[in-house]
């Protein structure tokens, strides 16, 4: 993938130093070095920057320039007088093709191909959820410190934004948490750190829950109260301080 972003980029510089050297005007010059530098930049970071001692970050760098290149590439392709430039022009727009049409195959490929293998291996498909009717969620929500049941986590935090803490202990070297998220009754002591001492805690539950910190709740009166029909939105008194 990382190659292809390459050579896609690579097309669209040819055909820029072409078109810069047929017409010689400070306009197209101008182009054709505001995109040699966005273009050079990403590849330089590419191959020579490390996150954390390894490489697979690096991608994002030369992607930085993804959506320029067509752009640049049609703006090369149709500056005037290349028509009778002696072919210079068809070279010009067969680079200028080539670079448009190798992002084309890779959505193409997603489309018809990766995209059901890396969204339906292993997980639900959440697509067709109505996130307002099926988990309360609204606009403008705030990320919230909560308690979510495990079974209903996934789409509960695609549709309503969560502060959660990260199941690796050592967070892989960065300041932020990452990887998959805690959950479960393990996942207390950490949310109710985040909250504050005597401050209490949400939690949202299926009603018919059967995790063990919801069922505590949904035993006692006046806990929760429902939030949807499938979720219910309860109270734990001392937040990661009370088991249930």
């Amino acid at each position: 993938m990382s190659l292809r972003k390459i050579v896609l980029r690579l097309d669209t510089l040819a055909a820029g130093l072409v078109t810069a050297l047929t017409l010689r005007r400070r306009s197209v010059t101008a182009m054709f070095v505001a995109y040699s530098v966005v273009a050079f930049a990403g590849i330089g970071l590419l191959t020579k920057l490390s996150i954390h001692g390894a490489g697979g970050e690096c991608h994002r760098f030369v992607t930085v320039a993804l959506l320029l290149t067509p752009c640049f590439g049609v703006y090369f392709a149709t500056r005037p007088r290349f028509a009778t430039s002696r072919g210079v022009g068809t070279l010009t727009i067969m680079a200028v093709a080539l670079a448009v049409m190798l992002p084309a195959f890779s959505a193409a490929e997603w489309l018809l191909g990766n995209r059901d293998f890396v969204c339906r291996s292993g997980v639900d498909n959440h697509a067709s959820l109505d996130c307002r009717t099926a988990m309360g969620s609204r606009p403008g929500e705030t990320p919230q410190v909560a308690y979510v049941e495990p079974a209903l986590w996934y789409p509960f935090a695609g549709c309503r934004p969560l502060n959660v803490p990260g199941a690796q202990k050592d967070h892989g070297g960065h300041d932020i948490f990452t990887g998959y998220p805690q959950m479960g009754a393990g996942s207390l002591d950490a949310l109710g750190a985040w909250r504050g001492p005597g401050q209490p805690l949400p939690a949202y539950c299926s009603v018919h829950s059967s995790d063990s910190v919801c069922a505590g709740l949904l035993a006692r009166p006046g806990a929760c109260a429902r939030e949807t029909d499938s979720v219910q939105r309860c109270l734990l008194p001392v937040a990661g301080r009370v088991s249930p």
